[in-house]
């Protein structure tokens, strides 16, 4: 029994699994790889502030979420968090539904923030998106009301769909030069929101982008977009008058309506 068992540690060593561990307030997982890494999967506590470890078990964290888990999700006492240094990935849901948060600290070696991260922090006022972050998930700020103002780095190529649908307070956006494509409803009922400057390397506008942006009078399209969604502009009642380049070859139904 016990040369099976070793058998089998040493499979799960090779394969690269992960083993389910607790610490403190932090449930994660240990990863048997070279690394020595681990991820957060749930937060068990209820302080209003928090520093996230970098360490658990004398494993090196670097991630916070693993797709699968949410480990803040209805932390709804949590009002502010710190992610130190040395953290890659902000994983999928790793924030959602955090109501009472209002900041959040995002470290420079972060890439990625994962969709659904932020899903419904209402009180989120102001966060600060650095500099190594090349792709923003979908949904990963849906209904952040609260939100006043974004600054999205020059890094970032992708903006998923209904990256920022709902957050009704933002008033400006400026999207970097290497956005290719605005996802569907990226920016939906951000009904303060009065101008934007879409960069030049965008080439196509997905549909209901700015539906319902009711306060937006002013849209600069760059000659490089070729399609406009449905409904892309539905709803924009502010916006008087709209010049579209002679490089749009299709414009989807009720994409001004």
């Amino acid at each position: 029994m016990k040369k099976i068992l070793v058998v089998l540690t040493v499979l799960c060593m090779m394969a690269g699994m992960a083993e389910a561990a607790t610490e403190g307030d932090w449930e994660y997982y240990r990863k048997y790889d070279a690394n020595n890494t681990a991820y957060i999967t749930k937060y068990t506590g209820t302080s209003e502030s928090v520093v996230i470890p970098t360490e658990l078990g004398g494993y090196t964290v670097s991630t916070i979420g693993d797709g699968y888990n949410s480990p803040f999700k209805e932390c709804s006492s949590l009002k502010s968090v710190v992610i130190p240094d040395g953290f890659t990935s902000i994983g999928s849901s790793a924030f959602r539904d955090c109501s009472s948060l209002t900041s959040v600290d995002i470290p420079e070696g972060v890439a990625s923030i994962g969709s659904n991260a932020f899903y419904g922090c209402s009180n989120l006022t102001d966060i600060v998106i650095p500099d190594g972050v090349t792709s923003i998930g979908s949904e990963a700020f849906y209904n952040c009301s609260s939100l006043t103002n974004i600054s999205i780095p020059d890094g970032v190529t992708t903006i998923g769909s209904s990256a920022f649908s709902g957050c009704g307070g933002l008033t400006s956006v400026v999207i970097p030069d290497g956005v290719t494509n605005i996802g569907n409803s990226a920016f939906r009922d951000c009904s303060k929101l009065t101008s934007i400057i879409i960069p030049d390397g965008v080439t196509s506008i997905g549909s209901q982008a700015f539906y319902n942006c009711s306060s937006l009078t002013s849209v600069s399209i760059p000659d490089g977009v070729t399609s406009i969604g449905s409904n892309a502009f539905y709803g924009c009642s502010s916006l008087m008058s709209i010049d579209i380049p002679e490089s749009v070859v299709s414009i989807g139904s009720g994409a001004f309506w």
